[in-house]
């Protein structure tokens, strides 16, 4: 990721971005389930090292992220540790479209903003005929 880019729209961190697209591509299941091993895939930072203890996972991947998501981009998600005896074994997202902090309008034009400067100069083009069908067309 180019931290320029994310910089323009507000978003710092890389992975907090992935976070974003992964968040908002199911954002309409409302409620859903992923194992944390498969999420760690999406975000992209499952051979860190750093990452391989929970804790740390936590803070950096899903707190820290979705506050700053929330401030940034307005969108609201809240989640719940999915544990099998005492281990966590995966995280359920729960997206709340009942507080927005920017309207859909607002919201759509700052990702397209962001989405047209990040892929500026690659092979990508992206469709954005209505807001509710954004997609990534390579």
């Amino acid at each position: 990721m180019r931290y320029g880019v994310n910089r323009r729209i507000g978003i710092e961190n890389k992975y907090t971005y992935a976070l974003f697209l992964y968040l908002w591509d199911n954002r309409y299941r409302g409620t859903w389930s992923v194992e944390v091993p498969r999420l760690k895939e999406i975000i992209g930072c499952q051979s860190e090292e750093l990452y391989q203890e929970f804790d740390v996972f936590e803070l950096r991947i899903l707190k820290n992220p979705l506050r700053e998501i929330e401030k940034v981009v307005g969108v609201k998600c809240d989640y719940k540790l999915i544990k099998r005896k005492r281990a966590i074994v995966g995280i359920q997202f729960c997206f709340d479209p009942l507080q927005p902090a920017l309207s859909s309008v607002e919201y759509f034009e700052k990702a397209k903003l962001f989405c047209q400067t990040h892929f500026a100069g690659t092979r990508a083009m992206l469709n954005f005929s209505k807001p509710d069908s954004v997609k990534l067309i390579e």
